[in-house]
C-alpha cells in the first residue's frame, strides 16, 4: 500500500481517498510541496494517486517543471552572488 506525507506526520493511504475532505487535503499537500520548490515531489505524489493525470493535464506538468527549473536557477544565481 502506497502512503505519502501531507503535513507533519499525518499520512493517508491512496486506497483510503474516498471522500472530498481527503482529496482536498491531498491537493493542499501537493500545493505546499510545489510552493516550497519541491515540484518533483508533487509530481511523484500525483503520479502515485493517478498515473494518467499528467497525460490528461500536460500543461500543468510543464508548469510544475518550469517552477522547479526557476527554483533551481534562483538557487544557482544566489550562490553566484555570494
Amino acid at each position: 500500500m502506497t502512503e505519502y506525507c501531507l503535513q507533519g506526520s499525518e499520512k493517508l493511504s491512496v486506497l483510503d481517498v474516498s471522500n472530498v475532505e481527503d482529496k482536498y487535503e491531498i491537493l493542499l499537500g501537493m500545493k505546499e510541496l510545489a510552493s516550497k520548490g519541491m515540484a518533483a515531489e508533487a509530481v511523484e505524489e500525483v503520479n502515485t494517486i493517478d498515473p494518467n493525470f499528467f497525460g490528461q493535464n500536460s500543461v500543468l506538468l510543464f508548469q510544475l517543471k518550469q517552477v522547479s527549473g526557476f527554483y533551481l536557477l534562483a538557487i544557482a544565481f544566489s550562490l553566484l552572488t555570494l
